[in-house]
């Protein structure tokens, strides 16, 4: 299969540009030389330097790294096109609104709670705090708007704290340009409750539990800067960068990196409750070298493969999944995560899906191993917003990168469903697991002979499960059709991918060609998956042959290939091989018990005979005359029936004629000698027994003089076919 798909992303966050501080700008100072040089030529002692003094009220300017740290008449700093007032207290942080710079390290006893519209430039100084318990060093409640800034090449940090800054307040912004977040036990940075927090530069590293957390109703937009070095080991094991619960992450630029965590080591997704949607939107940047600590690789703690997420993780809820957790556009770098002992995992999304929501670049690269269905070699469906798919396609392939190096990449899609409920799907997938295949057969000697095809469910055939759209095996029998079979719970095992499909087959079908079609019906058509030719007697030489067969199977088979000419010699004149011949010459029916036995109390209908089908599914039937009165519109009113036995259920009566007939379908070969008690009760109170096993039918056709050679033939080699499964059922 080819597909399209177009792939359109939009960031929206509730905030308008203009809450976005000016774009930093560099000033130049242009030096300028006296138009006139003084030529006098002085020796060289009178050029020799002389001690000079620099005053104390100067000595600041010309400290530090950076040029200047303000100027010594005005204690002004201009940054970014906003003029900084100096801060000059060691324990205390502004009350108000304003833009200040740090002149000395801040130590607080308890948190500050910057409020309106504060500009704060850091100048290479460190803000931290002694308050024990949660408090965070820094806390940005309703209506204020915290900007920090760092103008030197030794940055300044804030932290060393239970926690670094906490944006929780309705409407609360955070904006991060500069400066280092650092070394806090709790999270560099707390956002919820309607607050927002963008970075735009600096780094946040060290921290114990998460760089950024992403808690209810709080959005992390994320265009730059550095989330690097931290970990989660404090309270949930989830997210060393950034930990999203319950929240939203909007990433397009900056690096996350060398963060590591239990589940998801650069980025952890999950939810405390169904009443929150977390995700995450990618459109670029980069999330490498991020670790994962747990190297469980097989099914992690929600039962789902594909990892513990070294660059993501999305924690499964089952049926109450979230929905889109990770949306992905533009050209984001999602590779070079890892188990601790370096072995690949990038994204691990324990059961969900991918979701690209804008086109893809070329220069993207994103790292997949991903399990939908619990198998370890399953591959990540990457759902579509748009069919539309411009430019990509097959070419896709190369931005996707498989986490195991034995394995390639192929992208491909399906279309199905109606426009207004689904455009879509495109999946990746290892390539070689994407075709269906046979990978054995089997026969069931059961109610009848089936040969029974064991499918390994391939990606393709799976695209539309989710949309209720199941594949199915039809099979042809020299050229007529039987129904359709679908994939459903009772034949389809999802840990291992295997589907059974049973082919029943008559008597004289055992040497049919048998023609086997695997297909998914979607809105543009039937598409086979699989299709595949084969009959019982390539599967017969292969049982016969192999030495790890028991003799009794293979005995079983040999009975069966015996039985299938004396079925052809009956109902289709074909010839006998000395072989089958030989197969019944020491079979003798009389050998047989009967057990046959009627008892009637009834005056109105008498047992007339029985009959067994064994050319196709194993039946036998009753035959009663017919009480007068009845008929097709009340026979199911006055005729009423049971049978003894609990495992079979009787058929409803069928009217032919004179006579009306109860029957007994679907009896298993190796039941064919049990007793069956038939009980037909007459308008209610005249009841007929029938007391009657499968081999008996063997019994009086061998005693009727009527009955032909062949037929007789026939039920012999079936009566030899009961005794090997007989046989054979005992070894079991």
């Amino acid at each position: 299969m080819k597909h399209k798909k177009i792939l359109a992303m939009a960031l929206a966050i509730a905030m308008s540009v203009g809450c976005l501080p000016a774009t930093a700008f560099a000033e130049t100072v242009e030096d300028t030389a006296p138009e006139e040089v003084q030529a006098d030529v002085v020796d060289e002692q009178d050029a020799q330097p002389q001690d000079e003094e620099i005053p104390e009220e100067e000595s600041a300017a010309v400290r530090g790294d950076v040029e200047t740290y303000g100027d010594p008449q005005t204690d002004t700093i201009e940054y970014n096109g906003i003029t900084f007032n100096v801060w000059t207290e060691s324990n205390s942080l502004p009350a108000g609104e304003g833009n200040w710079y740090l002149d000395q390290d801040v130590t607080l006893a308890s948190p500050w709670y910057p409020t309106g519209e504060v500009n704060l430039l850091l100048n290479g100084h460190d803000i931290s705090c002694t308050a024990l318990g949660y408090d965070p060093c820094i806390e940005v409640l309703d209506g204020c708007k915290l900007s920090i800034y760092e103008n030197n090449a030794n940055p300044g940090t804030i932290g060393g704290s239970q926690g670094g800054i906490t944006v929780s307040g309705s409407e609360s912004y955070l904006y991060l340009y500069g400066g280092n977040i650092s070394r806090n036990v709790y999270s560099g940075v707390t956002v919820g409750g309607s607050g927002y927090f963008i970075m735009e530069g600096g780094t946040i590293e060290g921290n114990t539990n998460s760089g950024v957390l992403v808690g209810s109703g709080g959005t992390f937009v994320m265009f730059d800067g550095t989330i690097s070095g931290n970990q989660a080991i404090m309270e949930a094991p989830y997210g060393g960068g950034v930990q999203i619960r319950d929240g939203v992450m909007f990433m397009s630029g900056g690096t996350i990196e060398g963060n590591s965590a239990q589940y998801g080591g650069g980025i952890s997704i999950y939810r405390t409750s169904s009443n929150y949607s977390p995700y995450v939107e990618i459109s670029g940047g980069r999330i490498t070298g991020n670790t994962t600590t747990s190297d469980y690789k097989g099914f992690n703690h929600d039962g789902q493969f594909g990892g513990t997420g070294g660059g993501i993780y999305v924690q499964d809820y089952g049926q109450d999944a979230i929905i889109r957790p990770v949306r992905i556009s533009g050209a984001p770098y999602i590779l070079g995560n890892k188990y601790s002992d370096g072995t690949a995992n990038n994204i691990a999304l324990a059961g969900f899906d991918l979701t690209i929501n804008g086109r893809l670049s070329d220069d993207a690269r994103i790292g997949v191993c991903i399990n939908r269905f619990n198998n370890p070699d399953y591959p990540v469906f990457v759902i579509t917003e748009n069919w539309d798919y411009p430019d990509h396609g097959n070419n896709n392939k190369d931005v996707f990168v498989s986490d195991r190096t034995d394995l390639k990449i192929d992208v491909f899609g399906t279309k199905y469903g109606s426009e207004t409920q689904f455009y879509g799907e495109v999946c990746v997938y290892d390539s070689s697991y994407f075709d269906s295949k046979i990978t054995g057969y089997t026969m069931t000697a059961g109610n009848t002979i089936s040969l029974n095809y064991y499918v390994w469910v391939g990606s393709s055939a799976l695209v539309g499960t989710n949309n209720d759209i199941y594949p199915y095996m039809t099979f042809t029998v020299d050229g007529v059709a039987k129904d359709p079979i679908y994939l459903d719970q009772t034949n389809y095992d999802s840990q291992t991918r295997i589907a059974v499909f049973s082919c029943p087959l008559d008597a004289t079908e055992i040497d049919a060609e048998i023609q086997a079609n695997f297909s998914l019906d979607l809105s543009t058509g039937t598409e086979s998956l699989l299709t595949d030719d084969a009959d019982v007697s390539d599967y017969a030489e292969e049982v016969l042959k192999d030495s790890t067969v028991s003799e009794e199977a293979k005995e079983v088979m040999e009975s069966i290939l015996c039985l299938n000419e004396f079925a052809d010699s009956y109902w289709g004149n074909g010839q006998l091989s000395d072989e089958a011949v030989a197969s019944i010459e020491n079979v003798d029916l009389s050998e047989i018990t009967p057990s046959f036995n009627v008892a009637s109390g009834s005056t109105h209908s008498e047992y007339y005979g029985s009959s067994l089908v064994l050319l196709s599914k194993i039946t036998l039937k009753h035959y009663f005359t017919l009480p007068e009165g009845v008929d097709e519109s009340n026979i199911e009113q006055v005729i009423g029936w049971e049978c003894s036995d609990p495992s079979v259920q009787c058929g409803i009566p069928e009217i032919n004629g004179n006579y009306f007939s109860i029957e007994i379908p679907g009896i298993n070969v190796a039941d064919m000698e049990k007793l069956y008690n038939v009980t037909v009760h007459i308008g209610g109170s005249e009841t007929i027994l029938v007391t009657y096993s499968p081999l008996d039918y063997f019994v009086r056709l061998n005693n009727n003089p009527n009955a032909s050679d062949d037929l007789k033939d026939f039920a012999r080699a079936f009566y030899a076919y009961y005794k090997k499964v007989d046989a054979y059922a005992a070894t079991l």
